[in-house]
């Protein structure tokens, strides 16, 4: 996925493009669930700043009803963004029907570079010249630095369970909010913060792989499994 790219007869805009996945009703219609997928982010260098438009972000949401495209500054559910490159003020970004990072959802820090909060899952330490394919092509050189999460794989989760929606990358907890409208479908998706436009844009991009939506048990099937699992144990010991 990419946004914002520049073609003749466009203006560069703020802008972003999600996948809706169909049919998935009956596993979210009054169930929890959760979603979860693979996510790899590319940044046009040099790294670590970046070269010209170089921020931009995943996003992922529940409940998009369908009523507004979800683009940066247009809610519609419950959504996250966190960008590449780690090049805005604010990097992770949290977005509902009532507005931006709105009080009543807990987010972590909001710089990715700057607080180490993100440093685990984001080490850096990455050197772009050695990657195939596009090491050393064009500007695509440098090193990432901690807190950038670009050109590596990424788990991304979503819990939704009763009213509250929280969301994770590589199992650290990084926004949730406690009363959500669940009411839609999921989506995944990737966007421009800004109007300005990527100087590389072939190198400006996000992946999306591996993607799963599942129910989540009710804790009584999981404490049932359990208590199965251990009586078959101590069968099989004796």
């Amino acid at each position: 996925m990419s946004a914002n790219n520049p073609a003749d007869e466009t203006t560069n805009a703020n802008s972003a493009v999600q996948i809706v996945p169909t049919g998935l009703g009956s596993t979210l219609v009054g169930n929890d669930y959760r979603v979860r997928y693979d996510v790899w982010m590319n940044v046009n260098g040099p790294l670590p700043a970046g070269g010209g438009g170089s921020t931009e972000a995943f996003m992922v949401a529940v409940g998009w009803n369908g009523g507004n495209p979800i683009e940066i500054g247009t809610e519609n559910g419950t959504y996250l963004t966190i960008t590449g490159e780690g090049g805005s003020s604010t990097d992770v970004r949290t977005f509902t029907n009532d507005g931006f990072n709105i009080l009543g959802i807990n987010a972590g820090p909001s710089n990715n570079t700057a607080d180490e909060y993100y440093h685990g899952i984001f080490p850096g330490g990455i050197d772009v010249s050695a990657l195939p394919v596009q090491g050393g092509v064009d500007e695509q050189s440098g090193v990432t630095s901690p807190g950038q999460m670009a050109f590596a794989w990424h788990d991304i989760r979503v819990d939704v369970v009763g009213d509250s929606v929280s969301f994770y990358v590589d199992d650290l907890l990084i926004a949730s909010d406690p009363d959500a409208d669940r009411t839609g479908s999921i989506a995944l998706g990737y966007g421009d913060y800004f109007s300005s436009e990527s100087d590389a844009p072939q190198w400006s991009f996000g992946l999306v792989d591996n993607l799963r939506v599942e129910t989540i048990p009710e804790p009584s099937t999981v404490t049932f499994l359990a208590g199965f699992l251990a009586c078959g144990l101590l069968r099989r010991r004796r």
